[in-house]
Order: C-alpha cells, then sequence, then structure tokens
C-alpha cells in the first residue's frame, strides 16, 4: 500500500513471514508519524525505507491510511 509516498509492504503478520527477500538482508521498520515525515524531507531516508520491509507504528498513520485508501484490505 503507498502511503505519503511511502510503500507499507507488511500489513500483517502473514505478510510479514510470507515476504521474499530474494536472498537479500532486509529490515523490518515500524514507520510512525515522524518517520513519514522525515522520509519526504530526506531522499537517502525515503530510499531505506521503501528498500525495505515497511509496517504502520501507530494507531494516527494507520487510521489516517485507512481513511485515505477507502478501507481497503487494512488490518
Amino acid at each position: 500500500m503507498l502511503f505519503c509516498n511511502i510503500n507499507f509492504n507488511i500489513k500483517n503478520k502473514s505478510d510479514l513471514f510470507e515476504h521474499r527477500n530474494d536472498g537479500k538482508t532486509k529490515v523490518i521498520i515500524p514507520a510512525n508519524a515522524v518517520l513519514i515525515a522525515e522520509a519526504n524531507t530526506s531522499k537517502r531516508f525515503f530510499n531505506i525505507l521503501n528498500d525495505n520491509c515497511v509496517t504502520f507504528d501507530g494507531k494516527i498513520p494507520h487510521i489516517a491510511a485507512k481513511i485515505l485508501s477507502n478501507f481497503k484490505s487494512i488490518s
């Protein structure tokens, strides 16, 4: 799911365990509102987030994503 230009590719626990990394090391990053804002001002940090596994950390970004995506398959 794309939210605030960041690809939140881990929506639930099953996504996390099924995520394929093609033999590359990946970091699980729980992104809160501060990290989302920082990623949109720092290209380097933006690339780090989008090259790894990102999930929501906090109710505010999660609720905002639900509202903006019209409640499409977010658990």
